[in-house]
């Protein structure tokens, strides 16, 4: 039984403006860094940062990280087409308590092993896309990251009697109910 949640609100952005979703690129806010203040002063517990780029992290995006972490008040997490050891340590360097890989891509394993070994695992998040990729690299994830984040939505019951490594799962709906189940 899960005795505690916490709103993590997530942030998509493309073109250096917060978009709704992956496939979905209308335009939710022009100032991202307001967003992301709206979010850190009205109770969320943690900022999820999701740069939607083919391009690898640029000047720009961690322009922008930084800027996020020097108005929130709360923990961010960050990532986005990660493809160097260079990208995690930008990241975390621009104020991120923790990087995501996206653990679907080619080579994420093995980023992610080197990613924990130079920083520790307390600062990696991997993102799975389903419950199969947890239960395949269990040991492997386990051993290398703090932050399990669920890009679709699936039973959190499930992971929680799997793992002991705190989980997130994103969402798209703006439903009460939903959200709170």
């Amino acid at each position: 039984m899960i005795s505690y949640r916490k709103l993590i609100p997530c942030i998509y952005i493309a073109g250096g403006k917060a978009i709704k979703w992956f496939n979905d690129r209308e335009v939710l806010a022009d100032n991202v860094v307001e967003l992301a203040k709206h979010y850190s002063d009205r109770g969320a517990d943690e900022l999820l940062i999701l740069i939607i780029s083919i391009l690898m992290m640029i000047t720009r995006h961690l322009n922008l990280l930084r800027q996020i972490h020097n108005v929130i008040s709360i923990p961010m997490v960050a990532g986005g087409n990660i493809k160097r050891m260079e990208d995690v340590q930008r990241i975390l360097y621009s104020g991120a308590k923790r990087v995501i890989l996206n653990f679907s891509k080619p080579d994420s394993a093995e980023m992610m092993a080197k990613a924990a070994e130079r920083f520790g695992k307390e600062k990696v998040a991997v993102s799975l896309d389903d419950f199969d990729g947890l239960f395949k690299h269990q040991h492997l994830i386990e051993d290398n990251c703090s932050q399990l984040i669920f890009m679709h939505r699936l039973d959190l019951n499930s992971v929680v009697a799997v793992t002991d490594i705190p989980c997130v799962i994103v969402t798209d709906t703006m439903e009460e109910l939903e959200l709170f189940k």
